[in-house]
């Protein structure tokens, strides 16, 4: 095995090492543990509206692999990995690294990498607990639930490359958790704010402001899409029949999920490759 190689296996693990060597382990381990809670507590004859058992079933399948994990889940998420970087960038840690010959840049999409395993691995046993959980009680063995669970990998990842961007121009643990929250509410926002005006044509917006409310939903990454996605994938009854402007985006025939993984990977290894421009041009 090449020395590059070895350095980016290296830095991909040390990543686990330093979680599990904080408090981000014992926390995620708290978090599945409260999810198993939950898929153990919640009744499924009373976890939706629908009066069927069927339905019932994917209302709490829905809520556990949906709601849960793509807002609650993925602040969360944030939460525990906002330090990892920004504490492996401070000087007395990297200089080890960064001394010794190979590329920065390597090491941003390492660390990046790694983090999202760490993630991906993390909520991978939470999904399959609660599968199997809400599979003994319910009878319903839906495979894809774990449709889901790619969905949130991939929403972390989009979100996460924005926390390593911060990272690398501040080190600053705070600013990563802040502003990679802010930044997430407000693409969910946007992403929301799209489809009603698509939905309800405001006459108030003018043409401007219209293209620019679609070019910033064709950039940036849109965590409502990809919650509807798992949604209806899921649950027996599309939002579309539930919520009026779900209802309204479907009657226009409005591709409002297409593009959804695209557009989301995209901005995730732009935003990481920009962090890794700005690491490798910056003195330590």
């Amino acid at each position: 095995m090449n020395s590059t190689l070895r350095t980016t296996l290296w830095l991909i693990t040390d990543v686990f090492r330093q979680a599990l060597a904080s408090s981000s382990g014992w926390l995620m381990l708290g978090a599945i543990v409260v999810g198993g809670g939950l898929s153990l507590g919640l009744d499924p004859r009373t976890s939706g509206s629908p009066t069927s058992q069927g339905a019932n079933s994917g209302s709490l399948h829905t809520l556990l692999g949906v709601w849960l994990p793509q807002t609650v889940g993925i602040v969360l998420a944030v939460f525990l990995t906002a330090g990892l970087l920004p504490t492996f960038l401070e000087p007395r840690n990297a200089l080890v690294v960064l001394v010794k010959p190979g590329s920065r840049q390597r090491l941003v999409w390492a660390r990046a990498a790694g983090t999202v395993l760490y993630v991906g691995g993390g909520s991978a046993i939470y999904f399959v607990a609660t599968w199997i959980v809400l599979g003994i009680r319910t009878g319903e063995w839906p495979v894809r639930y774990f449709t889901a669970w790619f969905l949130f990998v991939v929403q972390f990842a989009a979100c996460y490359s924005f926390s390593t961007m911060l990272a690398t121009a501040t080190r600053s643990a705070g600013a990563c958790l802040i502003g990679a929250t802010l930044f997430w509410i407000l693409c969910f926002l946007v992403n929301l704010g799209r489809h009603a005006v698509a939905a309800f044509q405001p006459a108030q917006l003018t043409g401007a402001s219209r293209r620019l409310i679609e070019i910033c939903y064709w950039v940036l990454p849109r965590p409502c899409d990809g919650l509807l996605l798992a949604h209806d994938g899921l649950h027996p009854e599309p939002l579309s029949a539930q919520l009026e402007l779900f209802r309204r985006l479907s009657d226009l025939g409005e591709p409002w999920p297409t593009g959804f993984f695209v557009t989301t990977v995209v901005f995730t290894l732009v935003t990481i490759a920009a962090a890794a421009y700005e690491l490798e041009t910056r003195d330590y």
